[in-house]
């Protein structure tokens, strides 16, 4: 993936590295007028083109500044979350004084019925009824972008209650901890729905992080370097998974190089579809799905000019080039040392 959520989620939805439609250098905040450029297809659009219905349910984070840049303009039937990087879990409020406000949204009205719900509680009934509602004559596709694991740490107490008597002492961890087991169950209640309501033996499921953690949030990437906001392999290296019924080889750990284009052109191959030749991602499902080399053996993690200084980072076959300033962070936080809160306490570390 790439060190941040926007340059992920802007590779992920379209294929193309970030630096390609100018989503490269930084999250997209509040005050920032700007979105994905219109001219790039998402995979919603390209999953529409085929008949899919296509739905959203979580973080959007691609622009929201016109209309045009928001989900129901970018290839979804509907969208129930938010268009910001990061907000509160339950108030659903954002930014910084004086600019700051309520970001929760049911396709374009502002949902104001959810202020101090948990973001969860939403979310989980909204994909439980895509579910059950949907014509299962026609193809799904449900983006899934969760809220957790990111701060602010808000989770119901129940599931940081089940590390009281871990290992764990840092309350801060704990939490994480919790958050990390309250996303595992909302992932369990999409897997249930889909059985119940007779999608499941036909489904696709991908998991993906968007970028590497950051210890002072109480993540941990060690033994790699770095963190979020890194091009380290801390901060772009990320887990990532395939489950199916379909799949006749499980259990095992793929080793061969992916990069967050690759998503997007290996849904629109399972969905029987090809995505416009010029895209940086290749489809991978050949390849995952038989344990076999990757069709790739190069990529670029991003390239920024922005600044003006460049920086950026590319890797063929196992050697890597950072150039410039690859973040600013440049050693390894061991997992005892996690979730001491604030940056200096991080740089003393390494």
């Amino acid at each position: 993936m790439l060190p941040l959520c926007t340059p992920s989620r802007a590779a992920l939805m379209t294929g193309y590295y970030p630096y390609r439609t100018g989503m490269q250098h930084d999250v997209l905040f509040y005050t920032v007028p700007a979105g994905l450029p219109l001219q790039f297809p998402t995979m919603g659009d390209y999953l529409k083109r085929l008949g899919y219905a296509t739905h959203i349910v979580g973080k959007w984070n691609l622009g929201f500044c016109n209309w045009k840049y928001t989900p129901l303009e970018r290839g979804f039937d509907s969208f129930l979350g938010y268009y910001q990087a990061s907000e509160f879990y339950i108030n659903h409020t954002t930014g910084v004084a004086p600019i700051f406000g309520f970001d929760f949204r049911n396709n374009s009205k502002v949902a104001w019925e959810y202020f101090n719900v948990h973001s969860s509680i939403p979310f989980v009934k909204q994909v439980t009824n895509i579910i059950a509602n949907h014509d299962s004559s026609k193809p799904l596709f449900l983006y899934i972008p969760s809220q957790y694991v990111h701060d602010p740490h808000q989770v119901p107490q129940k599931y940081v209650n089940l590390y009281d008597n871990s290992p764990i002492t840092n309350p801060i961890r704990r939490q994480f901890q919790g958050m990390a087991s309250a996303m595992d169950d909302d992932v369990g209640h999409v897997i249930a729905a889909l059985k119940k309501y007779g999608l499941y033996e036909n489904s696709v499921i991908g998991f993906t992080s968007d970028n590497g953690a950051h210890p002072q949030n109480a993540g941990n990437n060690y033994p790699l370097r770095g963190w979020k906001g890194t091009l380290f392999e801390g901060g772009t290296r990320v887990p990532g998974f395939f489950h199916s019924p379909l799949l006749t080889k499980t259990g095992f750990v793929y080793e061969g190089l992916m990069h967050a284009v690759d998503w997007m052109p290996t849904f629109i191959h399972l969905a029987g579809g090809i995505a416009d030749s010029d895209i940086d991602g290749m489809n991978m499902w050949p390849s995952i799905t038989n344990n076999q080399q990757s069709p790739r053996s190069e990529m670029i993690y991003n390239l920024d000019t922005t600044t003006g200084n460049f920086v950026g980072a590319i890797r063929e076959s196992n050697w890597k080039l950072t150039i410039g300033e690859p973040g600013n962070a440049s050693g390894w936080v061991r997992p005892q040392d996690v979730s001491e809160i604030g940056r200096a306490s991080c740089r003393e570390r390494v």
